[in-house]
């Protein structure tokens, strides 16, 4: 089978992915006191937490705009550590609906990628408030980003799909 013959399937099953991503979405937050904030606070934490100790404990309070450093660097690496720790046993995970139904099983990883990339979206303007509200210089190299994050998913992607098939074996 092409490359573009899977994609061409995958597209089929479009509405599949879309109703997986919801339902991950669904499951993720269901029973959180904050829901979807918690694609907010968690970073926001995160980045309170290694800003204090590496900022203010370590004695290195000469560097401007830190904590929005640190906040750059979370939200992408939150999204890739996600989806590659949750896509990699996606397919084993999901053994009873592979049994039941034929669907392209790549749409397995691919849905859980997708449902980080939205809380990643979602946690996006949390960095750009932080970045304005702090000051800090945004220059025209945001201008980029749509096209960064979409090389990040596509590897994100690559990835993905290559340890949930190999995690089937092992």
């Amino acid at each position: 089978m092409t490359l573009s013959s899977r994609m061409r399937e995958l597209w089929q099953y479009r509405d599949l992915i879309r109703n997986l991503v919801a339902r991950d979405l669904k499951v993720r937050y269901r029973n959180s006191i904050l829901g979807v904030a918690w694609s907010w606070a968690n970073p926001l934490l995160m980045m309170l937490v290694l800003t204090v100790v590496f900022n203010l404990l370590a004695g290195r309070s000469d560097l401007r705009h830190y904590h929005v450093f640190v906040l750059s660097a979370l939200l992408p690496w939150n999204f890739f550590s996600s989806s590659v720790s949750r896509a990699t046993s996606s397919i084993v995970d999901n053994s009873h609906l592979i049994k039941k139904t034929y669907f392209p099983r790549e749409a397995l990883p691919i849905s859980i990628v997708l449902a980080d990339l939205v809380n990643f979206v979602i946690a996006l303007p949390v960095f750009f408030g932080l970045a304005l509200v702090s000051g800090a210089p945004l220059t025209w190299y945001v201008l980029l980003l749509p096209v960064t994050i979409l090389v990040q998913v596509v590897f994100t992607v690559g990835l993905t799909l290559f340890l949930s098939a190999v995690n089937v074996f092992y």
